[in-house]
């Protein structure tokens, strides 16, 4: 990989890179990533995730391992950095989506939770704005209150379970019987 000569230059002074060696030793010699650490590997990352350059990202952190006296994050690790190459990534995710300039770890960290949480989140209504359709999958049969796991997808499975939920307890065992009789197949 050609390094990013200008990020490099500008960011990996003999401060940084002294502290970057101290801070591996320190994470090697603790055998875990304390907050305290990953404070400290923010410092030194900030300027490269606040350029917002992913090309620059990647020639300071291949800059920050040989400064540290590694090839590269891999072997760091394999040194005894624990889970450094996920924090890395972190940063270098923030770095390349994201456009504000976080001044801690807690509010890099903070951005990104708060971005996959409104990832994860349904709308209330459907894509042209109408509320969505609730009506049961199951037809006009009354279900039965319970808590089918939302990976089941399949109208009939879903039907199914609500039907049998209404049967009795013997007749449940019977439907049972049945069912493992078929998967065993």
């Amino acid at each position: 990989m050609k390094l990013e000569k200008k990020i490099v230059n500008d960011l990996m002074t003999a401060e940084v890179a002294a502290e970057s060696r101290k801070l591996v030793q320190d994470m090697i010699k603790t055998g875990k990533k304390s907050d305290n650490e990953v404070q400290r590997l923010f410092e030194i990352f900030k300027g490269a995730i606040h350029a917002h350059d992913e090309a620059q990202f990647k020639a300071f952190q291949m800059a920050f391992c040989n400064a540290a006296g590694f090839k590269n994050a891999a072997q760091m690790q394999e040194a005894g950095v624990l889970r450094l190459g996920v924090t890395l990534s972190e940063f270098k995710r923030y770095c390349k989506e994201f456009t504000g300039k976080p001044e801690s770890r807690a509010e890099l960290y903070a951005e990104l939770k708060a971005a996959a949480q409104a990832k994860n989140k349904t709308p209330a209504s459907g894509s042209d704005g109408q509320k969505a359709d609730l009506t049961p999958e199951s037809g006009n049969e009354t279900e039965a209150p319970s808590a089918i796991p939302s990976g089941l997808v399949n109208p009939v499975l879903i039907e199914l379970f609500n039907k049998a939920a209404q049967l009795s307890a013997e007749q449940q065992g019977e439907l049972a019987q049945i069912l493992a009789d078929a998967l065993s197949k």
